[in-house]
């Protein structure tokens, strides 16, 4: 195998890693902003879920 072979190879190889690095970076705040925005809702559906429970503790003692 010749070292332009090779060096092909590695090429083909190693672009969708730094294609998919380019991305990452380039759109890092808007994935930043979206996990907050899952972990908010988490913290929404806990929240609802726990009322929820409650109110339906509080009718079965009714």
């Amino acid at each position: 195998m010749t070292d332009e072979r090779i060096a092909e190879l590695y090429k083909i190889i190693n672009t969708p890693i730094r294609v998919a690095d380019e991305i990452i970076h380039s759109h890092e705040s808007v994935i930043y902003d979206l996990a907050k925005k899952v972990e908010t809702q988490r913290e929404a559906m806990a929240e609802l879920i726990e009322w929820l429970a409650s109110k339906r503790n509080s009718n079965e003692r009714a």
